[in-house]
């Protein structure tokens, strides 16, 4: 069986992060990673006492540095032949929607570089417009977002040998 990572990056979700992690923590995943990528809100004092959570890896930046950034720093330290990110300010979320998740792997529609987008029926997820307040504000959210994660990846080549010794390592 392949080993399953799940990785949550948080910034300023404290409504939402307890329930994330700890439903996440409860199903089968190998490992639970959390990067709170410099929240100023609680979210750091609710995810330090959740500690006690077997399969959970918490990672706390120091400073905001974008989802991009948080997103491969939770690949640099993931052990998981498969990787899954799930959103921090996710509500209502049930096993259903982790076996949704993987099953595109398992099926093989998901396999090597592709990546499979799955919508996930009855979950509550704020979208980028609900929290951004404007729509203008919202889209340059996203292109801003975008800009983040391709940055990061482009500028964390050593994420990618990291991620080769982790896989080389288990053999």
């Amino acid at each position: 069986m392949r080993k399953i990572s799940a990785i949550i990056c948080a910034y300023n979700e404290e409504k939402t992060i307890k329930e994330v992690v700890t439903t996440v923590c409860e199903y089968f995943f190998d490992e639970v990673i959390v990067v709170n990528d410099g929240s100023t809100d609680g979210t750091a004092n609710i995810l330090s006492e959740l500690h006690f959570l077997p399969s959970l890896k918490y990672i706390a930046l120091p400073e905001n540095k974008g989802k991009g950034h948080a997103m491969v720093t939770g690949i640099e330290h993931a052990t998981g032949e498969i990787i899954v990110f799930i959103d921090a300010d996710l509500s209502n979320l049930k096993e259903g929607h982790f076996e949704q998740l993987i099953s595109p792997v398992f099926s093989n529609e998901a396999q090597g570089k592709r990546v499979k987008y799955v919508m996930l029926e009855g979950l509550k997820h704020p979208s980028k417009f609900d929290k951004a307040g404007s729509k203008s504000r919202a889209i340059k959210e996203f292109v801003l977002e975008g800009h983040q994660i391709a940055l990061a990846l482009f500028n964390n080549f050593n994420s990618v040998t990291k991620i080769v010794n982790n896989q080389i390592n288990k053999f």
